[in-house]
């Protein structure tokens, strides 16, 4: 209440005992965005986070300007709980989002975006999926990118923190590269073209 109370808007999750769902009603009521029953799963509080924030952040933007539409941006990871946290990002920063769980299904869904005309404008890529990994969707992505016409900004996430996983990630075709835990205001910048301090996302001349 004092956080609204001075303006800002911040959501509201409740955790509560299974015996009590039937106040479920008068909490959401009284202003909570979401709901948690204990014992929580880690799936479950990764989920409701996403959805909460999602609200709250689209609420913000409604109060503001008008969203400028730059385009989909495809997020490929096969680890649910990455994915939940990567929308809820990327949504954040105003974008539409297209979810896919591992990269076979990521290059169809690009060939069909581009066939119909629309293709996605970025592609936020893990690296490490198991069949198809990161660093070879990207090498395929980029084959099949036309030689003319814009080009889809690709952004690689990996686990990895050494200097060797951004520069393979870079020498495959991705214009940056960041390590997990994911920072949505850093992947904001990155998907824009920016962050300068961050040599690591640089391509070769």
């Amino acid at each position: 209440d004092e956080l609204r109370a001075a303006g800002r808007r911040a959501a509201a999750v409740v955790m509560i005992a299974p015996a009590r769902r039937a106040e479920l009603p008068a909490l959401r009521a009284a202003g909570f965005a979401a709901h948690l029953i204990r014992p929580v799963r880690s799936a479950s509080l990764a989920r409701v986070i996403a959805l909460a924030v999602g609200d709250v952040d689209a609420a913000r933007r409604r109060e503001t300007a008008p969203e400028a539409d730059d385009g989909e941006v495809l997020l490929v990871d096969d680890n649910e709980i990455n994915a939940l946290l990567g929308r809820a990002a990327l949504e954040h920063a105003g974008h539409r989002v297209r979810v896919e769980a591992d990269a076979a299904s990521a290059l169809a869904a690009i060939e069909a975006a581009r066939a119909a005309g629309h293709p996605f404008a970025a592609v936020v890529m893990d690296l490490h999926m198991p069949g198809l990994d990161g660093f070879e969707a990207i090498r395929a992505l980029r084959a099949a990118e036309p030689a003319e016409g814009p080009r889809a900004r690709v952004v690689a996430l990996t686990a990895d923190s050494t200097p060797a996983a951004a520069e393979r990630a870079i020498a495959a075709g991705a214009d940056a590269a960041m390590v997990k835990p994911l920072d949505r205001d850093r992947l904001a910048r990155l998907l824009a073209g920016g962050d300068p301090d961050d040599a690591s996302h640089r391509r070769s001349a």
